[in-house]
């Protein structure tokens, strides 16, 4: 490829910088393909969040399996039901707050609900709702990071790391204090 662009060079089709330019992107052409090949082989990070989305999926799939080859739950309806319902109320906020196709408000009230639905179900005993709630919790979070533009920033995933900790520790405490109540009682 040397040939040409000297020849361009010489007739004056092309500056001097620009040719540098030419040949550098030639030689990245030129590149035996198993330097290309593998650096695209890295995965991004909606990649890992589809496989490990998968897996969790088939892990579930497993755990229900399991349970109906043991007889533990009977039908196949009802444990979806059970458990999709609490999806089908959120997602579809949910999908609006990814589009982004509205006022950037509905990031936090979507965050709301979300965090609205683990707690009334705590009270009510309602384990597909609390599992939607925790999910739906974690993609708000994710879409608001991700609109106002906070994933690069390490304070955000510092803020989530301490709140998600002392959350945790208050629901240790809460469930603790639940347990002693209830000894103390029977």
């Amino acid at each position: 490829m040397s040939k040409p662009l000297a020849d361009w060079l010489r007739l004056r089709l092309i500056y001097s910088h620009e040719a540098k330019d030419l040949k550098a992107a030639y030689r990245q052409l030129e590149a035996r393909e198993d330097d290309w090949i593998l650096s695209s082989r890295t995965l991004s990070y909606s990649q890992i969040a589809l496989y490990l989305g998968a897996f969790v999926l088939l892990g579930g799939a497993l755990f229900y399996f399991n349970a109906y080859v043991q007889k533990m739950i009977a039908g196949i309806a009802r444990p979806f039901l059970v458990l999709g319902v609490p999806f089908a109320g959120l997602k579809p906020l949910g999908y609006l707050c990814m589009t982004g196709y509205y006022v950037r408000n509905f990031d936090w009230l979507y965050l709301a609900l979300s965090i609205g639905s683990c707690l009334l179900s705590h009270q009510r005993q309602r384990r597909g709702f609390y599992i939607a709630g925790l999910m739906n919790t974690e993609w708000a979070l994710y879409e608001i990071a991700d609109h106002r533009q906070w994933t690069d920033k390490p304070a955000w995933a510092i803020a989530l790391v301490v709140g998600g900790l002392l959350v945790l520790s208050a629901g240790y405490a809460l469930n603790v204090r639940e347990r002693n109540r209830r000894e103390t009682t029977t």
